[in-house]
């Protein structure tokens, strides 16, 4: 148990827990993790943060698949790089480790 004694007088209560609408929404990386698919294929997961608005707080969470058909490994690198323009990544064509992309803010689409 943690003791809190916070006052939540103007505080409004839930972030939702529904899909965060589509739009485009201010956002930074704040988890990436490699993993297997059901499939034992690797890809990329990625947790998004909202940095403000009416959603500040909230998460989305996107994946690259870096294995399986041409198609979709070419669609998960275009991915990964767009992400790495999107953020000013030093050199968006050679991404080492995914914590480059950590915390940096960059406009993201949700559909």
């Amino acid at each position: 148990m943690a003791y809190l004694n916070m006052d939540l007088t103007d505080t409004q209560s839930g972030l939702g827990f529904g899909p965060v609408p589509a739009g485009e929404y201010q956002a930074w990386i704040i988890d990436s993790e490699l993993t297997r698919s059901q499939s034992e294929l690797l890809m990329l997961n990625l947790a998004w943060q909202i940095m403000s608005g009416e959603h500040l707080g909230r998460q989305v969470f996107d994946r690259a698949m870096l294995e399986g058909s041409d198609k979709a490994v070419i669609f998960g690198k275009r991915k990964i790089k767009t992400i790495a323009e999107a953020v000013g990544h030093a050199n968006p064509n050679r991404v080492n480790d995914t914590e480059e992309l950590h915390g940096r803010p960059c406009l993201i689409t949700v559909a």
